[in-house]
């Protein structure tokens, strides 16, 4: 794609043009067919070394499958993934190291009236090709119940995370207990600017 091809298309002719382009370039991997709504992905992420992919969906399950497996055993294959891990409530947010050796997931659940936000962290494990594990490590809710929205790994410390709220933000490592740091408005994107540093941006429409 070349600089004229980037901006406001003039015409309707143009964009259907420009999206063919980007149709024809783009790998498109079909995971699973459900009407449910509870198999609607809510959230992903992408290792950038291996090309694993974490999918989350709204009924609460965490998956993986690979991107760089033969793409005639996936199309053949009606569930590619494998289950990771589980919630009772939809999945809001999935986040990898991206370090080579070990790498932590965290994840998190958007709670419901019967239960709080939960969050999942653990060490991803990748059995073979089509096989992955979450080697769980620590489950934690908020002490006052409170929806989680998302969560983000350190990139300068891989155990650290941080885990954004209604009302707080939940920083923490390893198996250590989060602190919460208070907020006055739901924390919808997180993440680290430094090894010391957590940056936030807030519904109200500002940034901490």
């Amino acid at each position: 794609m070349n600089s004229r091809e980037i901006g406001v298309s003039k015409t309707e002719e143009d964009r259907r043009c420009l999206q063919a382009k980007l149709m024809r370039r783009q790998k498109v991997w079909k995971i699973r067919h459900s009407d449910s709504p509870l198999e609607q992905l809510t959230s992903f992420t992408v290792d950038e070394h291996t090309g694993d992919a974490v999918l989350g969906t709204a009924g609460g399950m965490v998956s993986a499958l690979s991107t760089r497996s033969n793409r005639r055993l996936a199309m053949h294959n009606r569930e590619p993934q494998t289950t990771v891990t589980r919630f009772t409530s939809q999945v809001t947010s999935i986040s990898l190291s991206v370090t080579d050796d070990i790498k932590t997931l965290v994840c998190c659940s958007l709670g419901n009236d019967h239960s709080p936000g939960t969050i999942h962290i653990g060490t991803f494990t990748r059995a073979d090709q089509r096989h992955y594990g979450l080697e769980v490590q620590a489950v934690m809710k908020p002490r006052d119940k409170q929806a989680l929205f998302c969560a983000t790994v350190s990139q300068y410390t891989p155990d650290l995370f941080a885990v954004g709220a209604e009302k707080s933000i939940f920083v923490g490592g390893g198996l250590t207990d989060s602190r919460p740091i208070f907020v006055n408005s739901h924390c919808l994107s997180v993440d680290f600017l430094g090894p010391h540093t957590v940056i936030a941006g807030k519904r109200s429409g500002s940034i901490e």
